[in-house]
């Protein structure tokens, strides 16, 4: 996602500098309530059984953009953390895990371990100075669609399957997550964790595009096409 980022970049000038800095409270409070509302709204349709698989899409996309202008934000790209997120995913489902559903248990993965683990492949990341991103390395949307599409064939979670009932099922699984990852972040009280949290909501969303079977990358350049004309009028 860091090509996104860097097209986000070079149209807003949220910290010009680069310079790492963790997110005040009130810019972060913004933040998580911009992302409430788009998952809260879809959350209404699904109880009242409306569902609109683009309307669905849309506002994943939406909290996707968000979050990458939340890394922008903190003068960091995001592809490096979020590597470290699909390798943690994947311990956890191959020891602790054997369902096929995405469902997870997070006082499991604190009590395994891996909450530490991914603390310190994070700090690891920042001190190798990963978050600078690299032009010859920066991957795209597709290619993390790609990524968790080959985690969801490893574990046999269903995916690729676009009807109302598959994301009424897909948006049930990945509730319980998001819901969780935000509390945490409400009460993060460090930039580790505000990257970990971050990065694991950007896991979740795209673990919607992957079980539904839609690439997001269309959705994802609308939304920052629209913003950098609105930026640039």
């Amino acid at each position: 996602m860091d090509r996104e980022l860097l097209r986000i970049k070079k149209n807003n000038d949220k910290n010009p500098s680069n310079r790492i800095k963790r997110i005040n409270e009130d810019d972060m409070s913004n933040i998580l309530r911009e992302l409430n509302i788009n998952i809260t709204e879809l959350y209404t349709m699904k109880l009242n059984d409306d569902i609109d698989i683009d309307k669905f899409a849309s506002n994943f996309a939406k909290n996707i953009y968000i979050i990458l202008e939340a890394f922008n934000e903190m003068g960091m790209f995001p592809d490096c953390f979020f590597d470290v997120i699909i390798k943690m995913n994947i311990k956890y489902k191959t020891f602790h895990d054997n369902s096929n559903r995405l469902r997870g248990d997070y006082k499991l993965f604190d009590k395994t371990g891996l909450s530490h683990q991914t603390d310190e492949l994070i700090k690891e990341a920042i001190a190798k100075g990963l978050y600078r991103g690299n032009n010859s390395s920066q991957k795209d949307i597709s290619d993390y669609y790609r990524e968790v599409s080959e985690f969801f064939k490893k574990f046999n979670i269903p995916s690729n399957i676009k009807t109302n009932e598959a994301c009424k099922a897909i948006f049930y699984d990945l509730w319980n997550n998001m819901t969780n990852i935000t509390y945490r972040l409400y009460i993060s009280e460090d930039l580790i964790d505000d990257i970990e949290y971050l990065s694991r909501l950007l896991f979740e969303y795209l673990c919607f595009f992957v079980g539904m079977g839609i690439n997001p990358k269309e959705y994802l350049d609308a939304y920052i096409n629209t913003n950098i004309s609105e930026k640039t009028k």
